[in-house]
């Protein structure tokens, strides 16, 4: 394509045209942000206040997975609204908000509607006009939202939903602990810790013994695949071919941390724990030394790509957090503050387009590798999470300051 052409389609892509997407494209062009003098209850509630707007896009009671510059709110995804309940929970509870408890509901019973009759749910955006087909992950992330709406409602039919998709992953699930038919690209990937933690929940919950074991084995069969100095795990990303590269989109990475620190602490396995916390280790000491982490990391911790990814952040600055909580180590603390000032300093919190207003692009600049020209839902979940994790830990310190330290 020539350059001609190319600047053409980016034009058409982004209409940028419009001001709100001008002023976005602006806001990204600069390599360093400003850092957000807004409160992070600021920032939490615009966050929360999109993915009511996305709920409400799609006339079905499921969150609209995207808002992208070129078409506007995109359909409801069942995966990321499954997981968004508890998110709506704990902000319900904490800003006394009656009305997330409401889109909980309606969320639940949308997830209610699409289950599949095996047990599993569908991946991908919803549609009726497309061909369904189950996916494992997807259904992982669900159960996580199903058990916040029962421990939170009391609702039978949130847990009867959970049993179904628990024996449904239990029933795919393949010898040797791994997932690999009904995955995305049909591939063995360690990111599916993100169901075995879920499956934890439910098998603890109800003394499932089918749903612990399932658990037990997918985390064996992860820990086959880790290097025990580096913290580095293999089959992280979404394509095969960054398995075989050893690198990782930091999305993917930060799923697998996460699901394995949060197994861990459920089942009290230290080495588990200790291995998450390496990783840690290693990956901030390079954030240190460059104040930079890209969207795609190696086995080496460096990075290898030229966009930030903001759910990743996100997501990083929550395992953060958790270890610090964990073992007090005063360096993941100040790292998960400045990964969310980054964040919050890109975090659009004034515009004329309610679907630029309060959402998290995918990647930094916006034209980036992950979710191109898009505002995803999870990562406005996932900054809520982070900021409302942030601030408790913040309050049991003694102090409400969230700046980012340098």
């Amino acid at each position: 394509m020539s350059v001609f052409k190319e600047i053409i389609r980016f034009v058409l892509d982004t209409k940028m045209w419009m001001p709100a997407n001008a002023a976005v494209l602006y806001k990204h062009l600069l390599k360093r942000q400003p850092c957000s003098m807004a409160a992070d209850e600021q920032h939490i509630i615009a966050a929360v206040d999109w993915l009511k707007r996305a709920q409400d896009s799609t006339g079905n009671n499921g969150v609209a997975g995207r808002y992208l510059l070129d078409r506007g709110w995109t359909e409801s995804y069942p995966e990321t609204s499954g997981y968004i309940i508890p998110t709506l929970v704990d902000v319900g509870e904490r800003f006394d908000d009656p009305d997330c408890h409401t889109r909980c509901k309606r969320i639940a019973d949308f997830l209610y509607s699409v289950q599949m009759d095996g047990g599993g749910f569908p991946g991908g955006e919803y549609n009726k006009a497309y061909k369904l087909q189950p996916s494992v992950f997807n259904t992982g992330q669900i159960i996580i939202g199903l058990l916040s709406w029962y421990a939170t409602s009391g609702e039978t039919a949130a847990l009867d939903s959970a049993s179904k998709a628990a024996r449904w992953l239990i029933e795919v699930q393949e010898e040797d602990g791994s997932w690999e038919r009904f995955t995305y690209g049909t591939i063995k990937t360690s990111y599916h810790s993100r169901v075995a933690w879920p499956l934890i929940m439910y098998g603890k919950l109800v003394e499932d013994k089918d749903s612990l074991r399932a658990a037990a084995r997918f985390i064996e069969w992860t820990l086959n695949h880790t290097n025990p100095d580096t913290g580095w795990v293999s089959r992280m990303d979404f394509r095969d071919e960054y398995h075989k590269a050893e690198r990782s989109n930091t999305h993917t990475l930060a799923y697998t941390y996460r699901g394995m620190l949060e197994y861990a602490m459920i089942t009290d396995r230290q080495e588990v724990i200790d291995l998450v916390n390496i990783a840690a280790e290693n990956m901030i000491a390079k954030f240190e030394r460059n104040d930079y982490l890209s969207g795609i990391l190696d086995s080496k911790w460096n990075n290898v790509a030229d966009f930030v990814c903001l759910t990743a952040n996100c997501q990083l600055a929550i395992i953060l957090l958790k270890l610090y909580q964990l073992n007090n180590n005063e360096r993941f603390l100040k790292s998960a503050r400045r990964l969310l000032g980054f964040v919050k300093s890109c975090h659009i919190l004034r515009s004329s387009n309610g679907g630029i207003k309060g959402g998290v692009s995918g990647s930094v600049p916006i034209w980036g590798g992950y979710i191109r020209l898009g505002y995803p839902n999870w990562a406005a979940k996932f900054l809520i999470d982070a900021l409302m994790l942030l601030n408790r830990v913040t309050e049991k310190l003694g102090t409400n300051d969230t700046t980012p330290r340098t």
